[in-house]
Formats: structure tokens, sequence, C-alpha cells
């Protein structure tokens, strides 16, 4: 049965990611993917401002997808995941976004490519070709991944979604505008949470049995950007949810220097890195926030 959360969600994610405007697009989605015909009164009901949605529409949207409210996968449904369950053998246009990003975490994970770890500075440094590519008016050839090509924790997120073509260049140029500011006057107020998580937020409290757990390719946050890593969707061995996470720790010890070469994504656990994020002497401890990223 698909959920009330699982709908939104799938909602939020055409109102965000297609738009009113491209509901021949939609419609096919929805027909090739629920295996059903959808109508585009339906989707109009449903797909308009950023993100609202229409009871009645959305009502009907539901039933339409089979003739109960179940969608039609072949491989089986994910329990409340938001995501399409199987989509290793959808084209790559039709897969979710955030499990599209997750996907190439994995593969950079698999290949045992290297980056450099870099903080965000105030002076410029000459390893953030990424930074110079989303800062760049023009867009050119995504800089590859290197032990010389410095990125923060979320921005191996961001170089994953723009190399599967999930966010664009124009999406990162504006969100980078911020740190131009940045550059030139020292002061940054950047609300990174808003956006990196620009949808549906909840929290995650370390050892609270009620926790929802982190779907794959949601984005996980500490704070306002201590550390951000994604759900693999896995469920690690210290019985955490699993993540994938650019940082040197928990294989390596926190660096004092300002950067780092490390492995460009390590598979470990929201639990292992809240040990390192907040340790038992920080007051207040950091938040976890997760939620789809902003795909």
């Amino acid at each position: 049965m698909l959920s009330e959360s699982r709908l939104a969600r799938l909602f939020q994610a055409i109102a965000d990611e297609l738009r009113s405007c491209e509901i021949p697009l939609i419609t096919k989605y929805f027909s090739e993917t629920y295996r059903g015909p959808i109508g585009a009164d339906d989707l109009r009901a449903v797909v308009h401002g950023y993100g609202d949605t229409d009871a009645a529409g959305a009502e009907r949207l539901k039933h339409t997808m089979d003739g109960t409210g179940q969608a039609s996968h072949s491989g089986g449904e994910q329990p409340d995941s938001g995501h399409p369950a199987v989509h290793e053998a959808q084209p790559q246009d039709q897969r979710d976004a955030p499990l599209i990003v997750a996907d190439e975490l994995e593969r950079i994970h698999s290949s045992g490519v290297r980056a450099r770890w870099e903080r965000l500075a105030l002076a410029e440094s000459p390893h953030r070709e990424f930074e110079a590519w989303m800062t760049s008016p023009t867009e050119g050839p995504l800089p590859p991944l290197s032990p010389d090509s410095g990125l923060t924790c979320w921005e191996m997120l961001l170089w994953a979604g723009a190399r599967n073509n999930v966010i664009s260049h124009a999406k990162l140029h504006r969100m980078y505008a911020q740190l131009a500011e940045f550059r030139r006057t020292g002061m940054l107020s950047w609300p990174l949470k808003r956006d990196l998580l620009p949808h549906e937020v909840r929290r995650y409290i370390p050892g609270d049995s009620a926790n929802l757990p982190p779907q794959r390719g949601d984005v996980i946050m500490w704070g306002n950007g201590a550390h951000v890593a994604m759900a693999t969707g896995r469920t690690a061995p210290d019985g955490a949810p699993e993540v994938y996470s650019f940082w040197p720790p928990p294989k390596h010890p926190v660096p004092r220097s300002e950067a780092m070469v490390t492995d460009a994504v390590q598979i470990t656990s929201i639990d292992e890195l809240e040990r390192v994020v907040n340790p038992p002497h920080r007051r207040p401890p950091r938040e976890i926030l997760f939620g789809r990223g902003p795909w």
C-alpha cells in the first residue's frame, strides 16, 4: 500500500523536478513506472505552485496507479521509502534523483578513487576546482575527482548529482553566489540547511528506537553543515543507518590541517560519525536532520 508519507514525497518530487508545465512528461513517467494511465487533469490537480497538492486530485491519482492505491513495481516495494523500489533496470531519466546520486556514490566507493577533503575557508584554494566550476558564469566540463580536487563533504554529493545531471550548473551557481560574497567580505551567512534540505525534513536521534530511518538517497546533516552524508538505505553492522561519507573520519582522525587526501567515499554509519561530530564534551550536541536533497 502506498502510504501517505510516501505519496507526499512522491508529489514533492514531481512538483520540484518536472513542474506543471511538463504534464506530458510526467504522464509518461507515471504510465511507465506504475503500469497504468494517468490523466493530465489529475496531474494538474496535484502539481502546482512549489510542491503544493490538492487533496482530491491526490486521491484520484493514488487510485489511478493500479486501481487499489498500490504501486506495481516488478521487484517489490521498499516500505515507505518515498523512492521507486526497483531502479536498476529503469532508464536513468526515469529513476528518482536521490537514488541516482546514491548509486554514483556507491560507484565512487567501489572504484577506490581518492579525493582531497578541504574545509570551506576564507582564502581561495587552487585545489577547489569544483567550486570554481560552480561559481563560473558559464558551464564547462565537470572537473574529475582526484587527489588534487578539493571538496567539502556536502560538495561530494553535489558533484555526484552534477555528474549525473540531476542538479544543474545554473542551480549550483545560484547556490554558490553567497560564497562569492564570503570571499569578498569575510562574512558568511549561508542557509546551508535550506539549500541542501529544501523539502520535508525529519530529525534523527541516536539511540532512539522510535527513529524513522533515512531512506536510500536521503541527505543527512549535522547542525548547519558540520558534516553532511547520504543514506545507503542499509543498516550498518553497529545497527545504525549506514551512510556514504566524504570525510577523513572515522577511518582517520579529524585532521588538524585545512585539507587531507582520503577516500572519496567511505561507507560508515550515523553512529560512527556521531561520535566524531558530537563528542561527549560538546553541549548542546548538533542535531541530525535528514530528507530529500536539492534535486
